[in-house]
């Protein structure tokens, strides 16, 4: 791979910037930055309108999309969204050779491996987070790198990209995002995780300026991630207090786990707690999301174990409490608890968890990923529950949809994945989240993204719609097109 050097940063906070800027001409309402201004949960205020039609937008990554000969450079697609969602018409796709993205796709980037959304600098827009945990600026490889796409009226056009400075350390930044008010301003910040450490920005983002990171665990000196694996992250308001808390999923040894952070009395987030996961003889690592699911004022944890229980897959709930996420107690159910089926060895149910309210009754719902279900003699066809939201102490109603579900568009197969990626969205601005899901192995492993309409009643097929790769712009073949969804 090619390198590019940053000159060394005189301490370890230090990051190096690369900044192309604009000004955006909007003033438009934005509902979402009105929600943060009043301090809302992360739910609802994530901001991923990018050219401010009053629409949510759906981005897809691609971290494994070759782009001009080079392989896992990596794309991510903006689906601008309409009145009835998904609009394959209305689309940019984007990759590092992308005019407003700094720098140029290079072999193993692997842009798009992480995406999130906020409006960052509060103009009406949202802005588009996407990790580049590959990226390569000195020896060894893989020191990573996050760019910043600002929105604007025609979506974004100009971008910040983020570097971490080590120069001497394989860290993958970017390998997880998450954004949220992480101190005792009224800003958001953004925290940024590699394969071993976090780091979070405080001051707030803006397209002129960009605060250093901050080290929240220092990898060089008793880090609290040493021995873990980190896989991904998210935030929200699960405990008490004026800030969010922000929860890191992913292994510690071998053992699923979460690492949770909340600001402390100085007003910085440090490290709050650490969760093994799951049950004793589990193993692996978690995924997971945050949000509301027992309506109590608190948004809860809701972490999927994929690899527990021998693969068949379990979802952990800490719900949310004054004192933190767990603190109140935690709910485990898995396949077989929820009456959703048998829980087999290699379902992996978990793989994917997005939390927001589908039916509209104020409780959010989980929506859950089974790449690994069998479907028939299928192996692997894959599938994806929604459970719906309850209090605590009573046990949820979950439904289960697959590619043989009438309606659902398309055909079980050996190995397609469905479900693998998972994001519950407002597609069509009706009160009701909608499901966007993705089989990345479908059609030979070019990939495919489906989009299931959410109503009083939970998920419907009706109106149920799906697009592949090339449907969305997508021109490499084999690279598993859809294998993120913006969080």
């Amino acid at each position: 791979m090619r390198h590019r050097t940053f000159a060394a940063a005189s301490t370890l906070a230090a990051c190096v910037l690369s900044l192309v800027t604009a000004q955006a001409s909007a003033q438009a309402e934005e509902s979402d930055r009105s929600a943060a201004a009043n301090g809302t949960t992360a739910a609802t205020r994530v901001t991923d309108d990018f050219n401010g039609d009053g629409h949510r937008d759906l981005a897809i990554g691609t971290p494994n999309a070759t782009v001009n000969g080079r392989t896992d450079a990596g794309s991510v697609v903006i689906t601008y969204g309409t009145p009835t969602g998904i609009d394959p018409t209305r689309r940019a796709v984007l990759t590092q050779d992308s005019s407003l993205v700094p720098g140029a796709a290079e072999q193993g980037d692997r842009f798009g491996a992480a995406i999130t959304s906020a409006d960052l600098d509060n103009d009406g827009y949202g802005d588009l987070v996407i990790g580049s945990p590959g990226e390569d600026l000195a020896e060894p490889n893989d020191q990573g790198s996050v760019s910043i796409l600002w929105g604007g009226p025609k979506g974004p056009a100009t971008a910040t990209t983020i570097h971490e400075s080590y120069g001497t350390f394989e860290s993958s930044l970017g390998r997880a995002l998450a954004v949220g008010h992480f101190d005792l301003d009224d800003k958001l910040d953004l925290a940024i995780v590699s394969a071993t450490s976090l780091w979070v920005t405080e001051g707030g983002v803006t397209r002129t300026s960009t605060p250093p990171l901050r080290y929240v665990d220092n990898p060089m000196s008793e880090p609290v991630f040493r021995g873990r694996d980190t896989n991904g992250a998210a935030s929200g308001r699960t405990a008490g207090g004026e800030t969010d808390q922000l929860a890191v999923f992913g292994s510690r040894g071998t053992k699923p786990y979460t690492a949770l952070f909340a600001v402390d009395d100085s007003g910085k987030l440090e490290l709050q707690s650490e969760k093994t996961l799951g049950n004793d003889d589990d193993t692996g690592y978690s995924a997971g999301a945050i949000g509301d699911v027992d309506a109590d004022g608190y948004d809860d944890v809701v972490a999927g174990i994929p690899t527990a229980n021998g693969g068949a897959g379990r979802i952990q709930i800490l719900w949310g409490a004054p004192d933190g996420p767990g603190s109140a107690g935690t709910a485990t159910y898995d396949q077989a608890s929820l009456a959703l089926g048998t829980s087999e060895a290699g379902d992996a149910f978990g793989h994917s968890v997005s939390v927001r309210d589908v039916t509209g009754d104020g409780l959010a719902d989980i929506a859950v990923g089974s790449p690994g279900e069998d479907v028939g003699t299928y192996a692997d066809a894959g599938s994806v529950a929604l459970i719906k939201g309850a209090a605590q102490g009573t046990v949820p109603q979950g439904r289960t949809f697959h590619q043989g579900t009438a309606g659902v568009p398309g055909a079980v197969e050996t190995g397609d994945r469905f479900g693998h990626a998972v994001r519950l969205y407002d597609a069509t601005r009706d009160g009701h989240a909608d499901l966007a899901l993705t089989a990345p192995d479908e059609n030979a492993k070019n990939g495919t993204v489906w989009l299931l309409p959410g109503t009083t009643d939970g998920l419907t097929t009706t109106g149920s719609r799906s697009y592949d790769a090339a449907d969305l712009g997508v021109t490499s073949t084999g690279t598993r097109f859809g294998s993120v969804l913006n969080r």
